[in-house]
């Protein structure tokens, strides 16, 4: 995932991935940002899953 902002070869704030995702197929995304988490669905196991991802998120401003 990168910011909008972002500009050039910037790498991705964070990376979803590997055996420890539990995917293995992913068919869709979204985004929770309040609290700070990324939910995936996956085409193969009809499963969702959500993972809890701040780097993804700027820390909110109080």
């Amino acid at each position: 995932m990168w910011d909008i902002t972002d500009n050039g070869d910037v790498p991705p704030r964070g990376i979803i991935k590997g055996s420890a995702s539990q995917m293995i197929w992913p068919a869709g995304v979204a985004l929770n940002p309040s609290d700070r988490e990324v939910y995936t669905i996956d085409s193969v196991s009809n499963g969702m899953y959500s993972y809890y991802m701040p780097e993804f998120f700027p820390a909110k401003k109080r």
